[in-house]
């Protein structure tokens, strides 16, 4: 049976490899994984963002350097893409056109290969969040 520090390892461990699995669908695939009311783009990079970062902090030591250079290639590209200068590329319509987007996917699908994980999407719902109106 695992202790609580061990089981809050393996939630960060899924979660990461959830993000990561979500950054490498199709477009269609990555659309649907989020409610129309958000920027589903932001939502991919945020959700991404965070669960790197509470995976490197918790889990980081145990990446093989091939695992590791092919997740910091995706950060490094995501990144590039960020800040204000770059908000053309936060939109539904240039996450269908946009060759950026395209190169993340490739990324991802990278790192999905080289960490063993399936290239299923991740299982929708598993976030909430506040619509318009205060709903979830």
């Amino acid at each position: 049976m695992m202790d609580e520090k061990e089981t809050l390892r393996a939630s960060t461990a899924q979660h990461f490899e959830w993000s990561i699995r979500a950054l490498a669908q199709s477009t269609d695939v990555q659309l649907s994984l989020f409610p129309d009311f958000v920027c589903k783009a932001d939502e991919l990079a945020l959700d991404y963002e965070e669960r790197w970062g509470n995976f490197r902090e918790e889990l980081g030591e145990s990446l093989t350097s091939e695992q590791l250079d092919s997740i910091s290639a995706l950060d490094k590209h995501l990144r590039a893409m960020s800040g204000l200068q770059n908000e053309k590329f936060w939109t539904d319509e240039s996450m269908v056109n946009d060759p950026e987007w395209r190169l993340v996917r490739e990324l991802a699908l990278r790192v999905v290969a080289v960490m063993g994980w399936s290239s299923e999407p991740p299982p929708p719902g598993r976030s909430i969040y506040i619509g318009p109106n205060g709903r979830a």
